[in-house]
């Protein structure tokens, strides 16, 4: 899972560059150096992570916490780049 969190941080400050954020700025913000290890050791209790596998590798990763019973927060969402469009994210 850090891995993959690893992955989406280095996506998420290429993804913003070209709008003046820099790669620290969202290191900082969004991807705290506690991100992967932090995220399964997460406070809430109603916490989850799942990641989605292809043969056999870590391909994808989806976090989230409940709000209610039928409420959730997406906090993660990533496939990696080399499984992309081979429908793992698709339900």
């Amino acid at each position: 899972m850090a891995g993959l969190c690893r992955k989406l941080a280095r996506w998420d400050a290429e993804a913003v560059r070209p709008y003046g954020v820099s790669t620290e700025d969202v290191m900082a913000i969004f991807h705290p150096e506690t991100s992967g290890g932090g995220l399964a050791r997460s406070s809430a209790p109603d916490a989850m992570a799942f990641i989605a596998r292809s043969e056999n590798q870590p391909a994808g990763c989806l976090a989230f916490d409940r709000f209610d019973d039928e409420r959730a927060e997406v906090h993660k969402f990533f496939v990696d780049e080399s499984f992309r469009g081979r429908g793992l994210a698709v339900p």
